[in-house]
């Protein structure tokens, strides 16, 4: 048996796929709920291998690639191909690339760094000149091409892989992830851009955000009278419902084993939609006792962290309307929308509707899931696919809307933010937006059709096995000389990221990288009583993430 092993390289996680490729089945799959690398966002990975070294953030990614191939159960010495597909940050990271183009705002800025900006057209070479995998140095490695400068090989597989394409009115396609990939579809063309939502809407800048996993709430549902109930993922990714609880307060309810403790991107969107229509929720104000909305005892949401939603919901929808300007349609003109990535998965699309992350015209809303992973396999299996995306690249390019650049979307982003920040109301936006030569926001059609595939691979190709991996390897544990063992910086940690290792000696501390804000966080070094902890070596140390 000849064997594949497709990946998905994401902000958020990895994701695998073993394939037969005598067959075309799926052997296995095996996912994180984690990125090796600290941080939540494209940025912060950026960032972390500018400060710690672009050599440590590679061997930090193949360390938890080899962890999650290792999960899939199969012989790897029969790997004879690796697809790896993903945002433009981590596939670069992973390749050994420059990323100072990445890291500075626009390519004038890394053209003072660079003497050649990387194209990230698309590649295939052996494993053994690749390094680091833990297959035979014969296996070869494809790697698709980038779309953009911002829209990696995930958000070019988005567009081939929705159903897009295959439409005859407007439609459009998003993947609600930091980086909003987004592509309008209209007369044989395609608009692209991408959108800096940021981590807001994976909800991980929340003390009690995560990632879809065990134990974590991905979506809110009205019931009986004023009362709601969450839907969590158990031990084995399955939903279940929640006891009732109010919103409004502190509500100890069980859901099975422990109290809520933490909410994914897709139950932010719902809470929000949820205290939206219920009036509860009037940006930037919430009308509860205490100002918050709440989900059981310990997760609660700010006014503040709304806004911040908000932000990121209305950068998206100001980038939709940008392209449909630039197709020279109006936003009511779209029909058809598809939702991909992870966060689409498990998002409500009526409640990201309702908030005005997809446009409120359309009529059709498809749930196309993981696009990226989708397409690895699809390289597994064709080997002429590789130079046809990177002729369907090369097309589209010239359609690039850089939104950063664009006068439309920055008038329009700018009355997103009065309309979450300071309570502009809809009718004053609908104004402004004629002022300003835009069409406006149409009525939201009622009950609209939502479409899920049975399958992402085709009906009756499910994988035969599924690990999830929610750590990579063992903690690293370090000592911190000075270090008096007070627990403040754990207690203080916004995502419980550190504890004290008292196997490893009084002054040892044991960090959860893949849980880690990174460099862009160090609050554990502010709070230090004693002014020693440093991250660094945590950053340095082996044992994985």
């Amino acid at each position: 048996m000849s064997i594949g092993i497709a990946l998905d390289m994401g902000t958020s996680g990895i994701r695998s796929r073993a394939l037969d490729l005598e067959s075309g089945v799926c052997l296995s799959e095996a996912f994180s709920t984690g990125n090796p690398i600290p941080g939540t966002n494209l940025m912060a990975h950026l960032q972390f291998a500018l400060e710690s070294g672009s050599d440590r953030a590679r061997n930090l990614l193949l360390e938890g690639v080899n962890s999650i191939i290792g999960q899939l159960g199969v012989d790897l010495g029969k790997v004879t191909r690796v697809a790896i597909n993903g945002n433009p940050a981590e596939l670069s990271l992973l390749q050994g690339e420059e990323i100072y183009d990445l890291a500075y705002a626009g390519r004038n800025k890394a053209s003072r760094y660079l003497k050649d900006i990387p194209d990230r057209d698309g590649t295939q070479i052996p494993s053994g000149e690749f390094g680091g995998l833990n297959v035979p140095d014969s296996c070869l490695v494809i790697i698709p091409p980038a779309l953009s400068h911002y829209i990696g090989a995930d958000g070019l597989s988005m567009i081939l892989q929705s159903g897009i394409l295959n439409e005859e009115e407007p439609s459009l396609v998003t993947d609600f992830g930091a980086n909003a990939e987004m592509a309008l579809y209209h007369r044989g063309r395609v608009y692209t851009a991408s959108a800096a939502a940021g981590s807001t809407l994976e909800s991980r800048h929340l003390p009690r955000g995560r990632s879809a996993g065990p134990g974590v709430v991905t979506d809110i549902t009205g019931c009986s009278g004023d009362l709601w109930s969450a839907t969590i993922l158990d031990g084995q990714m399955i939903p279940f419902a929640s006891d009732p609880f109010d919103m409004r307060r502190k509500s100890r309810i069980d859901e099975g084993k422990e109290d809520l403790r933490w909410i994914s991107g897709s139950g932010v969107i719902s809470l929000i939609a949820e205290a939206l229509d219920a009036g509860i929720l009037k940006p930037p104000v919430i009308r509860s006792p205490d100002g918050l909305l709440h989900v059981g005892n310990s997760i609660t949401l700010s006014g503040e962290d709304c806004v911040e939603t908000g932000k990121a919901v209305g950068s998206i929808r100001a980038g939709h309307m940008t392209l449909c300007r630039q197709a020279g349609i109006g936003y009511g003109d779209i029909q058809s929308v598809y939702i991909a990535g992870t966060l689409g998965t498990y998002t409500d699309p009526v409640k990201a509707q309702k908030i005005g992350l997809i446009p409120p015209g359309a009529e059709r809303i498809i749930r196309v899931g993981n696009t990226s992973l989708k397409m690895a396999c699809s390289l597994l299996t064709d080997p002429d696919l590789l130079e046809r995306m990177q002729q369907f690249a090369l097309r589209i390019r010239p359609d690039y809307c850089s939104l950063s650049e664009s006068d439309t979307f920055k008038k329009i982003f700018l009355l997103e933010l009065s309309h979450w920040s300071e309570g502009m109301s809809l009718d004053i936006y609908q104004k402004l937006l004629a002022r300003y030569g835009c069409s406006g926001i149409p009525q939201r059609t009622e009950n609209p059709s939502v479409v899920t595939p049975d399958s992402e691979d085709g009906e009756g190709n499910h994988p035969r096995r599924s690990s999830l991996v929610t750590r990579f390897g063992q903690l690293p544990s370090c000592p911190v000389a000075g270090c008096t063992s007070c627990g403040v910086c754990v207690d203080q940690c916004p995502k419980a990221a550190l504890s004290l290792d008292k196997e490893g000696g009084p002054s040892n501390l044991k960090l959860d990288r893949s849980l880690c804000l990174g460099v862009a966080c160090r609050k554990c070094e502010r709070v230090c009583p004693e002014h020693v902890m440093e991250l660094e070596p945590f950053f340095q140390a082996g044992g994985g993430a």
